[in-house]
Parts: structure tokens; sequence; C-alpha cells
């Protein structure tokens, strides 16, 4: 972990610290896989590099205080590469290393939700012990939804009479695709939600599913190294959202997670857009 400059022994500490929190809830949930890190000393050794720095024009935007670049290849994600911006208190180092490493893992998107270590930014003058800095249920919910695959699609509804009208019909089919969603074959639940989208693409809720179910792709794929189909599915998942004005807060969130996914392979000035989208600008 090289030291760069600034550094303060505690940095390290906290750094260390987020690595070890996110090992411990990953081992507290049996719907995650085990995970470990081993810490060198060479760089040419790891898997996912860290360093500190005081130059903010280290920054993609001027409220982050840290960044993650990932190296890739054909295959999607091989490296990190973590710097985080000092000097700060321990807490904000801390919080940082905590929203990087997630990056680090495949969390390609940011939360809404600024109580979540997933924000897309950190308050400057956060000021609590260190140790109350941990990951929230969001956080470990996201991190859920990409490995176990397990986001719960939107309601199933039934309406008696439902089938006898084109727009019935169309609920009906998006039903089936949430039936074969919870039952996890994703396969027969894209189908499903394609064909009742083409049924009837005014219902908001048809086109959550399938929008929904777009961007839950693009993460899993991107999680294997699926970069190309991956931004497809963020794409048309963006495309399907945008189109109902109920579906505007799915739209921001699939925006950003795009955003990130630009990010990572270097396409700074097309993230900024897309990141700009999804905070609503």
């Amino acid at each position: 972990m090289p030291k760069g400059v600034n550094f303060k022994d505690s940095y390290q500490v906290m750094l260390k610290d987020a690595f070890a929190h996110f090992q411990d809830s990953l081992a507290a949930g049996s719907f995650l896989p085990a995970l470990s890190f081993v810490y060198t000393d060479k760089a040419e050794e790891a898997t996912i590099t860290c360093r500190f720095t005081d130059n903010e024009k280290e920054m993609h935007f001027a409220q982050e205080g840290g960044v993650t670049e990932l190296v890739m290849d054909s295959d999607g994600i091989m490296k990190a590469k973590i710097t985080i911006l000092v000097p700060r208190r321990d807490c904000y180092i801390k919080k940082v290393a905590l929203h990087e490493i997630g990056h680090a893992l495949g969390i390609a998107g940011h939360s809404p939700d600024q109580r979540d270590v997933m924000y897309f930014s950190v308050q400057p003058d956060l000021n609590v012990d260190p140790k109350e800095v941990k990951l929230s249920a969001r956080d470990i919910d996201t991190l859920k939804a990409i490995y176990s695959q397990s986001e719960k699609p939107s309601p199933i509804v039934k309406v008696e009479g439902m089938e006898r009208s084109a727009a019935g019909r169309a609920m009906i089919i998006s039903n089936e695709g949430s039936a074969a969603y919870k039952a996890g074959n994703f396969d027969l639940a894209l189908k499903k939600y394609q064909e009742a989208y083409q049924a009837d693409p005014t219902n908001a809720v048809i086109a959550r599913n399938l929008g929904g179910l777009y961007v839950n792709l693009g993460s899993i794929n991107l999680m294997a190294r699926n970069v190309k189909v991956a931004e497809t599915f963020f794409k048309n998942g963006i495309d399907v959202l945008s189109k109902h004005p109920d579906n505007k807060p799915f739209c921001r969130q699939a925006c950003t997670a795009y955003g990130s996914l630009l990010m990572m392979t270097g396409r700074a000035a097309e993230a900024k857009i897309f990141i700009e989208k999804g905070q609503g600008k």
C-alpha cells in the first residue's frame, strides 16, 4: 500500500479496518461468497492497490474523496487501483475507503441515500467515531443483489377479468415474468417482461420490471467481467425506464450505474453526463 504524501499511520489502520469490515460483512451473510484479503507491500503482486494523495486534481470530480480505477481486459475487471484524498479525519478516510472498496468489488453504481457508504460523495466535515462508520443495510443489500441476484421484483398483481383486455393480458405475462424472476429463472423472466412490454409499453409497472431487470443484469454481467454485455443491458434499462415519468427515480439509478461503468472503462466525459443525470441535473 503506497503511502504517498501527508501520510499518517492511522490512515493505513482505517484502510485495513475498511477491508476487514467488508470481509466480516460478507462472512455474516450466507448469501454471499467467502472473501479474505491478504496484504502485500509489492504493488505488482496486488489485485487491489491502495494509495493516498493530497492532489485534488487526481479526483475525477470535486466532491470525491477517492477514486477507483479498474484495469480491464476483454473479459472485464482484472485489477483495481484505489486512491484516497488526504489529509482528512480518520472517520472520513474509513468511509471513503469503504466506498472505493465497494467499487473495487464490483458495485458499479451509487446510492441515492446519504446514509449509505455507496452514496456518491462523502461530506468532508464528517466527524464521528470511526467505529461507527459501517456499511448500511442498503449497502449489504446491494452486495446481496449483485452476488445472489435476489432483488425482489415488483409485486405480482391479479385482477378478476384482466385476461379479457389487452392491457390485462400484458400484466398477466408480466406477472409470469415476476414469478420466473422470484424462482431465479432470469432468462424466462426477461423473455416474459419483454413480451409484456411489447404488448403494453404504456404500463409503468411493466416498464419498471423490464428496465429494472436490464439494470440488474448489467450489474451481474459487470461482476462477471462481461463488460460489453453489461453496457448493453444498462443502455436498454435506461431506454425503457426513461419513457415513463413514474420511473424517473429508477432511471436516475440506472444512469448512475452506467456512468460508473463508463468511468471504470476510461470514458470520463461520457461518464460525467450520466452521473449528472443520476443526480437529477
